[in-house]
């Protein structure tokens, strides 16, 4: 049974339909190779990037924005509860690696989307 899905990579946005048989992934709809790239990776590990929040020890704000990418999609609930354990130190400039989460056998750097600074 094939699997209709929409391309994501460039803004053309082609309609693409996956199956896989005998192993081997087969996408139709693709206009670019990387409409293949991307249902092959959907098919094999799809990944999905993670946004939270996190509380912040000594800053002038009491949480800080922050992201991990490519977290496994099935994992994605066992990604929040290694997050909620977390907190960060001010100050955090915007795009700072503030921990890592261990997924698997991966570590996933956790990096802040804004800045907070520290408290006065």
């Amino acid at each position: 049974m094939a699997e209709r899905l929409v391309c994501i990579v460039c803004p053309v946005g082609c309609d693409l339909e996956l199956s896989v048989r005998s192993g081997e992934v087969l996408v139709e709809g693709n206009r670019c190779p990387k409409g293949f790239d991307y249902a092959a990776a959907e098919a094999i590990d799809p990944r999905r990037t993670l946004t939270t929040t996190l509380p912040v020890a000594g800053g002038s704000e009491r949480l800080v924005p922050v992201r991990v990418d490519r977290v496994p999609r099935g994992r994605m609930l066992e990604a929040m509860g290694t997050l909620r354990r977390m907190s960060v130190a001010a100050p955090a400039p915007i795009g700072s690696r503030v921990g890592t989460i261990r997924i698997g056998d991966e570590e996933l750097p956790v990096v802040t989307t804004a800045a907070v600074e520290r408290a006065r």
